[in-house]
């Protein structure tokens, strides 16, 4: 009887072992897995937000001459940005910054900010070029799709200013990441004239989800890890312009945006005018005009538009 005992209590204690083990070995698992998710998520994030320093491919003669050749410091982290400034042969007093977008310079050959900028000088408007940080010339080795990149717009206006250009004159025009960091700088360009947005998205994480399957071979499972890490990065994946044009409701806006955008969809230029209740905010969507090339598709109707708008912002005296 007492051997029977002893067998059983045997068997138990090594069935209590082997469950120990097991769950041991399952939490090591897990834990391993969780280890590698991270790991990965890591990687993808610090390969997605990699700048580009994409050679500007022309001079600042493509433009016009003369141009200055600029450098000046973002707001805050005191990244370095070049650009190119340009005084219009007939000067106004008024002054445009053109904000470039994702992968982009400040020649900025999609949105044509080459052909755009003649076309201001023409009109008047003096011109500052610049890439944004880890672009072009400029310092930096990342990007952040609008989250930190605002700094860099407010250096550039802080330049303007040393420059003795009167914010009530002065313009802003960007697109894409571009025209998303004019948004998220615009509560410290109150006193600026004309704030313009071109192919903005409304809502970034809307477009990662959609976009991340064409920027990496990864499995759709490291997406949101991946996301979440770029937080590391300095990248805010749940960044919402659309919210940040809600805050600003004294604030006019005009948006423009592709009919035939499929990379960041006109259904983000509908929400972004929705979200402006200044009267004088105005959508212009261009029939056929991929992302960013509204300008290029249709610059008749760009410009007219952008003219009307910037007179009726911009004071003809003062400011």
């Amino acid at each position: 009887m007492a051997s029977i005992e002893r067998a059983t209590h045997v068997r138990g204690v090594r069935a209590f072992r082997g469950r120990r083990l097991a769950i041991r070995l399952l939490i090591a698992l897990v834990a391993l897995l969780v280890l590698i998710y991270a790991i990965v998520s890591v990687a993808m994030a610090y390969q997605l937000t990699l700048g580009n320093h994409r050679p500007l491919g022309v001079d600042g003669s493509a433009v016009a001459t003369p141009f200055q050749e600029v450098s000046f410091p973002s707001r805050v982290d005191d990244i370095t940005l070049r650009g190119w400034l340009y005084k219009a042969p007939a000067a106004s007093g008024r002054s445009v910054i053109i904000v470039h977008g994702f992968h982009q310079n400040r020649v900025n050959g999609d949105f044509d900010a080459v052909d755009l900028s003649k076309n201001l000088l023409a009109h008047g408007y003096d011109v500052l070029l610049f890439d944004l940080r880890s672009c072009g010339t400029s310092g930096g080795n990342r990007f952040t799709l609008g989250t930190l990149e605002p700094r860099d717009l407010l250096g550039a206006y802080d330049f303007m200013r040393a420059q003795y250009y009167r914010p009530a004159k002065m313009a802003v025009i960007g697109d894409s990441e571009g025209a998303a960091t004019v948004i998220g700088a615009a509560h410290d360009l109150g006193a600026v004239g004309a704030l313009v947005a071109d192919s903005s998205f409304a809502d970034l994480k809307a477009i990662l989800d959609a976009q991340l399957p064409h920027n990496t071979t990864l499995p759709s499972i490291f997406f949101p890890g991946g996301e979440l890490a770029s937080g590391l990065f300095g990248l805010n994946p749940n960044l919402r312009p659309v919210d940040e044009v809600r805050a600003l409701p004294s604030r006019a806006f005009l948006f423009f945006h592709g009919g035939a955008d499929t990379y960041v969809p006109v259904a983000n230029g509908n929400e972004l005018r929705q979200a402006s209740t200044n009267p004088q905010s105005e959508l212009t969507i261009v029939p056929g005009a991929d992302h960013v090339k509204s300008f290029r598709t249709n610059p008749a109707l760009y410009l007219s538009t952008l003219y009307q708008f910037l007179d009726q912002q911009i004071p003809e005296h003062g400011g």
